[in-house]
């Protein structure tokens, strides 16, 4: 058995009212600081029915284990990077872009792959999760 990793960069979510009005916003300006204030202030506890259960905060310098409540330092340069880390062993990260008006988001899922006669199924499998996360975040609709 072996499991299939399966992600997608550099989706982006482009800086119009029109497409983040799910975070509050409705300026045409960039609203790539308030949408990165509000995900560090009001995190989601749960994305696409698995829960998040590790914060990793690049900018602040610590993760945050959900279950536990213990922080930890992340000793690495400073960067305006978010990641979420679910239950189901999704992984979410979340950034501005440097260059245009948006923010970028990165996934990644895997799933077991048990047999290599099932690989297009599995893959398949992971893509729609990441249809499903994107639906949950509303990304898309």
């Amino acid at each position: 058995m072996h499991r299939i990793p399966l992600w997608i960069t550099d989706w982006n979510m482009p800086s119009t009212p029109g497409l983040n009005r799910s975070w509050g916003t409705g300026s045409p300006r960039c609203c790539c600081p308030e949408i990165m204030d509000g995900l560090r202030k009001d995190p989601p506890g749960e994305i696409n029915g698995s829960g998040v259960n590790l914060i990793k905060d690049y900018l602040e310098g610590k993760s945050k284990d959900r279950v536990t409540g213990k922080e930890n330092a992340i000793d690495l340069p400073r960067s305006n990077v978010l990641q979420f880390f679910l239950d189901d062993g999704t992984k979410i990260s979340v950034r501005p872009s440097g260059t245009e008006p948006k923010i970028k988001f990165y996934f990644s899922v895997n799933d077991k792959l048990e047999r290599k006669e099932d690989y297009e199924k599995v893959r398949e499998k992971l893509q729609k999760r990441i249809k499903d996360i994107q639906k949950d975040l509303k990304l898309i609709e």
